[in-house]
């Protein structure tokens, strides 16, 4: 696997990163809301996630003001 593959808009997403070098922490959302959200298996993929959708979290800007 290439690390380009992350960055093909029409390829079938990502689910599971390779290496924390190609992690990117783009939003956040609370417990509350992980709890609260539908739980979703991708394809290939035995573990449960949060089927939420980058609309659905919470900006970063948000959150660096409650770890201070």
């Amino acid at each position: 696997m290439s690390g380009t593959e992350h960055y093909q808009l029409n390829a079938e997403p990502r689910t599971t990163v390779v290496a924390s070098a190609h992690a990117y922490i783009i939003g956040w959302a609370s417990e509350k809301k992980l709890l609260a959200s539908e739980f979703a298996v991708y394809s290939g993929e035995k573990r449960r996630v949060a089927d939420l959708k980058l609309a659905d979290l919470s900006p970063m800007t948000e959150l660096l003001p409650l770890l201070s």
